[in-house]
């Protein structure tokens, strides 16, 4: 069903669909924020291990090192937003070329460290690291997919239509 509306102009166009699926994306979304930024409050931990050098030995860092990456990378999006304003944004400039380089490079390492999480023997690494960076890395995956159906993977800001 469909609803037009032509007497007022706050709503112009409305499709009638079920409440539960616009809730359970929400979830979903919500539990993919939270997963990827534990991957942050690990690596402080990681990083304070380190220092205390108590990572000695640790196989197999770019399991744990690659969903970080893919968070960054994530993060960094709104960085180049906050820098553009006005024509810049229809120009090539340092942040438009950011944005465009990190919607680009997030899924490539969501999918990367996906494939690391699940190559990784099972006796090389802890299970727990495992499991978190297999968490993490399908949560960037699912958030690159939700980015990808609204076309915003590889946008060219400065690009006329």
């Amino acid at each position: 069903m469909a609803l037009t509306f032509n007497g007022d102009d706050s709503v112009s166009y409305a499709e009638r669909v079920s409440p539960v699926w616009p809730y359970t994306r929400a979830v979903l979304l919500t539990l993919c924020a939270v997963l990827m930024l534990s991957s942050l409050a690990f690596a402080v931990v990681w990083m304070v291990r380190k220092l205390l050098g108590k990572m000695k030995g640790v196989g197999h860092l770019s399991v744990r090192g690659m969903p970080l990456l893919a968070v960054l990378c994530f993060l960094s999006f709104p960085f180049f937003a906050n820098g553009l304003n006005g024509a810049a944004i229809g120009t090539l400039n340092f942040f438009t070329l950011g944005i465009f380089l990190a919607s680009i490079l997030f899924p490539l390492l969501a999918v990367l460290s996906l494939v690391l999480a699940l190559r990784v023997p099972k006796e090389e690494i802890n299970r727990g690291v495992r499991l978190h960076s297999l968490l993490v890395s399908l949560a960037c995956s699912i958030v690159a997919v939700f980015l990808a159906s609204w076309g915003l993977i590889g946008i060219r800001l400065w690009a006329s239509l």
